[in-house]
Parts: structure tokens; sequence; C-alpha cells
């Protein structure tokens, strides 16, 4: 029932989010319509209810099979099915209402803000705007008035004005997440009849003057990032969010960047309070069959865009807004999509004042060529007018070609010596950019604790679940597959972040962010690998395969809700993720006196012949790192984590009679002995 006092006042509907399209009815009559499954949005309802009564409400949500999936989702998830995905409330207020305020600093002193009202009355009314800066002790310590103004009956408006100064300020970072808030407030007659409150940080958030680097207040500033997925799944849980931001903290990251679907508030909340920069990236993935070609698709997306950005605008945390992921990596020779991306890039930089935070293209200069397609222009534009050059690469679980950094590798290609990173980024850096450069996805060890991998489809020949590949990196032993896995991902966090860490004075790297952190604070101890693996088959796999359920919006057909899997303790990927970024140097420990020793002894005979090769390590007691790989002929053969063997014998079957050649190799923390 709607309580009688209600009658007069301003009734609304808010939205948080919702997928993919909402048609919403009040007492059986149309109240409006919204599409976009990432912004929030209102309907003004008080012309269809009855204060004192009940009311009827019906929403019918349109989900993206409605649509031809031609439509944005929510986040990656969230194509195959509808759904409310945020908090929905009824608002009441004066007629005469803030519907947004946003507000920024342009020197770290003073704040300009601009808010939108709407006159719902049917009168003429005459008003101010008054906006305060409150410290957080719960002191005014700056404040400024707009000019009055008139709004007839049925008006919207925006307005514009200036605190001019606000002394002695203390400026928000992730070192010092200093906390103000804004509290603004509408007068009509002297008397207040609307006010919002929202958290704002005075801070400066910039390119450099060298365009090499991103500077914070004033200095360089170079981002340690964790990219992460769980914001995808838990959305409103403050608890849960709350320790997971605490635990990107305690890893020594400065940075987030939430992968494939803008976070609930809930997130930004604590990225806000607990100092944390968040990089932003909409849902927009480029391996999917959208009409990127099309202009009304690109002005959708950008109006989309612009709503969610206009809400979060103020928060002192966001600084990059990534506009999708891979549009380019996956086809770097379609130029619609890259012409998609700069018409949206533009208007949004000409809609939503853009002077505090910077765009993306999610692993743009990734490759130039892959299988099946190829980019004839140069490099040095193969991201198009993003403020940011970006790239994804995964060495040693994605094939990177030894020869050309941006052309996928040939088969097998998934050696973790980091020279050959070391030898890509040579060639990256030697691209003619004036941009920063991010790494927004590195490391890949996509590994459950029971060393299941991340199951992907292999578009650019990845490792799959329980694939060959999965074999190579963490061996076909059900009994020591956990310790392996979690000594994969250690290995895999230290060696990649180390050479990618070693380039940010040097080079125009500006941050980096190790993708998977989610796989790192996992407590095996509670995991359930099945469901977990489910869980990322239900996310990733779209549509779902045909023998495993989706999980559905309520999280039923059998899939444990995604918190009840992460205890969020630290494994150790993440301790040697923290010895980088917080640059913790770990105990020493011996190296051992490493050598290789070969016994090749092809049988006589009848083709096919057998041989067994045998590689051999003197001194490695304790070690528990070992990779063993066997060549023939010149010919990659074998590989196996035999971590704490200090041999290793390889059978190799189908050689004609004659003279061969074999090697052995054994690798220890990624460096080839």
């Amino acid at each position: 029932m709607l309580p009688a006092d209600t009658a007069g006042k301003a009734i609304s509907l808010n939205f948080d989010r919702i997928s993919a399209a909402a048609e919403v009815y009040v007492n059986d009559k149309f109240a409006g319509f919204h599409i976009g499954s990432t912004d929030p949005f209102e309907f003004p309802i008080h012309d269809l209810t009855v204060s004192g009564q009940t009311n009827k409400l019906a929403i019918r949500i349109i989900d993206m099979a409605e649509y031809q999936n031609k439509m944005l989702p929510a986040s990656y998830q969230d194509r195959t099915h509808g759904g409310i995905y945020g908090d929905a409330k009824l608002t009441v207020s004066d007629k005469n209402k803030i519907n947004l305020v946003k507000a920024y600093t342009p020197d770290n002193a003073s704040v300009s803000l601009s808010a939108v009202v709407t006159n719902y009355s049917t009168a003429s009314s005459s008003m101010t705007l008054k906006a305060e800066v409150v410290s957080s002790t719960g002191m005014v310590v700056g404040s400024g008035t707009s000019a009055a103004f008139t709004l007839g009956a049925g008006g919207k408006t925006t307005k514009s004005w200036n605190i001019s100064s606000v002394p002695g300020v203390l400026k928000w970072s992730p070192e010092n997440p200093n906390l103000y808030t804004i509290r603004t407030t509408l007068i009509r007659s002297g008397i207040s009849v609307d006010q919002t409150v929202m958290n704002f940080g005075f801070r400066s958030f910039g390119i450099s003057s060298d365009t090499q680097k991103f500077t914070l207040n004033g200095s360089k500033y170079f981002l340690k990032g964790a990219s992460i997925v769980a914001h995808r799944e838990v959305r409103n849980d403050p608890v849960f969010i709350k320790n997971f931001v605490a635990k990107v903290k305690e890893s020594g990251a400065n940075a987030i960047r939430f992968h494939l679907g803008p976070p609930s508030h809930y997130w930004l909340d604590e990225t806000d309070r607990q100092g944390v920069l968040a990089v932003i990236e909409f849902a927009l993935d480029g391996f999917h069959n959208l009409p990127f070609g099309e202009t009304w698709f690109s002005d959708l997306t950008k109006a989309e865009y612009a709503r969610y950005i206009d809400t979060h605008y103020s928060r002192p945390s966001v600084v990059i807004w990534s506009l999708g992921n891979e549009n380019i990596l996956g086809d770097p020779g379609n130029n619609t999509k890259r012409d998609f991306f700069n018409r949206v890039a533009s208007g949004l930089k000409a809609e939503t004042d853009a002077r505090h935070y910077y765009l993306n293209d999610a692993g743009c200069m990734s490759f130039s060529q892959t299988p099946t397609s190829t980019f004839t222009g140069s490099l040095a534009d193969i991201c198009g007018s993003s403020d940011i050059t970006d790239s994804h690469w995964y060495h040693g679980w994605g094939r990177m070609s030894p020869d050309n950094a941006f052309i996928i590798g040939p088969s097998n290609q998934y050696s973790t010596d980091m020279t050959v990173l070391s030898d890509a980024l040579d060639q990256l850096f030697a691209v003619p950019v004036s941009k920063p450069h991010l790494f927004t996805e590195y490391g890949g060890a996509y590994t459950d604790d029971q060393g299941n991998f991340w199951p992907l489809s292999d578009l650019v020949n990845r490792p799959s679940g329980d694939s060959a590949q999965s074999i190579y990196f963490i061996g076909s032993n059900p009994v020591p597959r956990p310790d392996k896995a979690l000594a994969y991902q250690q290995t895999q966090a230290k060696n990649s972040t180390q050479t990618l860490y070693a380039r940010k004075d040097s080079t125009r790297l500006a941050g980096i962010f190790y993708h998977g952190f989610d796989f790192l604070i996992y407590n095996s101890t509670n995991l359930n690998a099945a469901n977990l693996k489910q869980w990322y088959l239900d996310t990733y796999l779209l549509p779902c395969k045909t023998n495993l359920p989706c999980i559905t919006a309520d999280g039923s057909s059998g899939s444990q809700k995604y918190s009840t899997h992460a205890a969020l303790e630290g494994k150790p990927g993440f301790y040697a993720l923290q010895q980088i970024f917080k640059g913790i140097t770990p105990s020493p420990t011996p190296t051992p006196a490493i050598s290789c020793s070969v016994v090749y002894n092809p049988s006589s005979g009848t083709a096919p012949l057998a041989t067994t090769a045998t590689c051999s390590v003197s001194g490695g007691s304790g070690i528990t790192d070992y990779r063993w790989d066997s060549y023939s002929d010149g010919t990659y053969e074998q590989s196996s984590l035999d971590q704490s063997a200090t041999s290793h014998a390889f059978s190799i079957g189908g050689y004609s009679a004659g003279t061969h050649t074999g090697k052995c190799e054994v690798t220890r923390n990624g460096i080839l002995k």
C-alpha cells in the first residue's frame, strides 16, 4: 500500500540495472520503456498511483534473445537470460527534484558542479542550488550557490556552478584515500525541498607531458592492477565486496580492472573508500556477432555508456573507461570495428565532459595477424582513437611467435622461458606510439586448485579445460595436481609480473593488470572444484553446451553462487604478486647446479621404433618447480611438470631406423637450464 502522505509528492521507480530492456506498467497503465543493460534509470509514476491504496506494478523484462542478441549485455554472462540485476526501489520526494549531480576538481582545490533538476509540478518554480563540501569529521569546509533560476511546469534543466576554493584540502590517492562528501540542496522560497549526498575526492588524473605515463595529483603514477571477474557474479553483497577489495589492496595492487561488465555501486563505494583506482570495462566483446557497422548501434552504445559514466562521473577512484574487450584483437584487420570504436569514443568525449578520465579498447595492440585476419596499416594506428594502447599477452598460456610478437605463434609454442616475452616487449615498445601502454591482461594461470584449466573455446589456440595443453603444464597424475596447479600459478604470477615490471621505468609501460587474480585468492580447502568449473563453463561458454545447465538469474540449476567458493585467502601466486608489487625481498634460496644428460638409444628393428630420453639434474634437492621438455630431430615432443624429481624419462615411439638427434631441457623458475 502506498502511504497516504505521499499524495502530492513526486514518486519514482528507480532501477540500477536490467537486461536487456524493460516495460513498466502501474495500475495497468504504461509508465515507461528502457533499453540498455548497463545504465541506471528512473520512471516517474506519481500520475499513475493512488496514495493510501494498494497499487499494481507490472514489469516486463525483455531478454537479449528477443532482440536477436543485437544489444549490449549487462555483463558478459548476461547474454542468455534477462532479469533485474541491481537494486530496485521506490523513491518519494518533492515535485521539484534533483535527478543527477556531477562534480570534479580542476585543480585539487576548487569544485565544478552541474545538476539536473526536474519540475514535476503543474506550476513554475523559482529555485537555487547549494553545494557543500563536508569533511570526514562532518565539518563543512567549502560551499557554493548557483544563480537563481525559474523552471516551468514539467520542465527539466541542467545548471552549473562552482565552489571557488576549499582550504586545506586532503588529496585522494590509493595511498591516502581521503574522502569528502558533497551535499547538494535544492532551495525554493528559502526552504530545502530536495537533497543528494555523494562521495567525492580531490584528485587529478592525467597523462604526463611526454605522453608516456599516467599522473596522479601531478606526479607520474604506475598502475599495479588486478583484473577481476568477481563483480559480475557478486553484485550486491557488501561484506564480500569489502573483503575482496581489501584483498586486492593486500596484494600491493593500486588498481582494479572490472573485466567485461560495469560493477555495481557497492564495488565502487569500496574502491572510493579503500583507495583503489578503477578501470571500468563495458561488456562489449569483439568475438560476438554484433552490428558494429550500423550507426544506430554505435548511437545506442554511446548513449548507454554515457548514462553510466554520468552516474559515476564524480567518483575519485574511476579513472579509465574501457569501451570493450578485444574488439580489435580477435579481428585486427576489421576496420568496421575500429571505426565503431572511434565513433563511440568521439561521441562520449563530446557528451560526457571527459576532463578527468581516459578511454581504452582493451587488448587492441596485441596481434596484427591472426589465422583469419590481418591488419595492413601501421601498428601505431591499430588502436584507433583510444587514449591508451593495450596488450593482452599470455606468455606460457597463449601462443606467441618468437619472431613476431604480433602474430599468434606456432603449435606447441608454450615455453615459459621469459626471454621470449622480453624479446616481444622489445618489439612492442619499438613501435612509434605516443600514448601510455597498459597490459590489462597477462599471466593466464587459469586453473582451479585441482589443476583444471579455465574452459575456453580455442579462439587463439589457448589451453582449454583438461586439454593436452593443461596436461602440458600441470601433468596428468591426479594425486599431485592440486600442488602442481598452485605451483604453476605461482610461477606464472612471478615470472610474467617480474618481466613486465622491469620495463616500468624504461618504456612507455604505464600499468599492468594480472588477469585471473580471482584464482589467486580462493581457499582450496573450501573450494568445490566441480562446481567452480561448472560456474566458469556456464559463465564463459555461451551459448551453454547442450549437456551443461546454465546458471539462471537466481543461481539455480545446480551451480552454487560464486561467493560460496571464495574464502578469499591468499595462495602462492598471490604472495608472488605481493612480493613484486610491494617490493618485498624474499629470503634467498640456494640455487642448485643443474645439468642435463641425454641417453638416446633408438632400438634396432622394424619401424616404428621406440626410444627413451632421460634428463637429469644434480644438486636439486628440495626444489619443486621443474618442468621437463624433450625434443627429437629438432621437433618438440613432450613436456611434464614432474617438479620434485631429479630426473625424468620420456618414452617416444614412431621412429625409423637410422641416426636421430635428441635433446632434453629442464626449466626452473621459468629459466631454461
